[in-house]
């Protein structure tokens, strides 16, 4: 970054002798400069002096509305967020976007890079009323602007999937997070930072949806990733890390439920059970927890129905993948989606569940 930087501070002197510091290159490599320096400190409001005395220069040669003068209006909108000044980077990035609007067109790059950056705040001060709407909008321009997988589209469609999750359209949400994990994987890789902020999106909607053991398996899998690429005080490392310590506790206890509810009478039962999944939770044994899930199948004291059964098999066969056995795991797996079509049909959530888990731990098994 401080090389790219000195390349420009050269070239700024030369631009500044010949053609002149006045003149449209030279301005916006100084626009270029002030922002490097202004940009590495957040928090310091006092920082972008020099970008607005180049805004100052632009207005006065190029004109307010000017492309290059927008840009370094848009500049100034940007650090005003991330110095701490949310609200008011909003409103002069709105200002930018209205004139942008006139003198660009709502599909010019620039346009929609200030849309998106707009959308991105309102998420982050949990603003989504009407936000679907705009982000459907904007995605649709990506569209025809950029390629339909730039960087840029799949964290727009990565937007739109988070503002329906948190707006309880979670099965929605899923299917769109879903398409947008194998996109960026694709295009990006696995261990791509917005990759793993998908695949952890994901595996919080799956967890909604009730495949706990489904999220932790998606989970296991993006630590794994952010270790490799990631360092232990990196903020997304150690996002990845707590939601799956969280994820792991909510699928260790999710059997404590089945048992409540077969043995809810019989407290002793029931606290020798809570003693055997803290003792499995704290000693990480995935296979142990399967073990106590087919155990369900087998102490049934009255005749379960055929949802339940297969619902247990699943959960089951995804805990004997995560001890170490996903060849196991696998065929099982097969087993239970065939019995989920007969018996439930091709679209029901747990047929869904079924499929996902397959789909997942025939790649692990390099069957995919």
């Amino acid at each position: 970054m401080r090389g790219a930087v000195t390349e420009l501070e050269k070239l700024l002197a030369e631009q500044t002798r010949t053609p002149g510091p006045d003149s449209r290159a030279t301005l916006a490599t100084r626009s270029q400069v002030a922002f490097a320096h202004a940009s590495p400190a957040p928090g310091d409001r006092g920082c972008a002096d020099e970008l607005r005395n180049v805004l100052a220069d632009q207005q006065r040669v190029l004109g307010s509305k000017d492309t290059d003068t927008l840009f370094t209006r848009y500049l100034l909108g940007y650090l005003r967020v991330m110095s701490g000044d949310v609200d008011g980077g909003m409103s002069e990035l709105k200002k930018v976007l209205k004139d942008q609007r006139r003198r660009l067109g709502v599909r010019d790059v620039r346009t929609l890079h200030t849309r998106q950056l707009l959308a991105e705040l309102r998420m982050s001060q949990d603003d989504t009323a009407g936000l679907e709407e705009v982000l459907l909008e904007l995605i649709e321009d990506q569209r025809k602007a950029l390629l339909r997988n730039s960087e840029q589209a799949l964290l727009t469609r990565h937007n739109l999937a988070v503002v329906r999750m948190r707006r309880g359209d979670t099965v929605k949400a899923a299917a769109e997070l879903e398409e947008v994990l194998a996109d960026f994987t694709r295009g990006f890789g696995a261990d791509h930072r917005e990759t793993l902020a998908v695949r952890r999106n994901l595996a919080v909607t799956y967890s909604e949806l009730g495949d706990k053991v489904g999220a932790l398996a998606e989970l296991e899998l993006a630590m794994n990733y952010a270790s490799r690429v990631l360092s232990p005080d990196d903020r997304d490392f150690k996002s990845t890390r707590d939601l799956l310590d969280h994820h792991w506790h909510r699928a260790y206890w999710q059997v404590m439920d089945e048992y409540e509810r077969e043995h809810g009478s019989n407290e002793y039962f029931l606290s020798q059970m809570r003693g055997i999944i803290s003792s499995r939770y704290f000693r990480n044994e995935a296979g142990g927890m399967a073990g106590l899930w087919e155990s369900l199948l087998r102490e049934r004291t009255a005749p379960m129905d055929a949802q339940s059964a297969l619902s247990i098999r699943r959960i089951a066969a995804c805990w004997r993948a995560l001890g170490g056995h996903p060849a196991d795991a696998v065929m099982e797996l097969e087993q239970v989606l065939d019995g989920c079509v007969e018996a439930l049909g091709s679209e029901h959530l747990l047929t869904r569940f079924a499929r996902r888990n397959l789909v997942f731990w025939r790649a692990r098994t390099g069957r995919a």
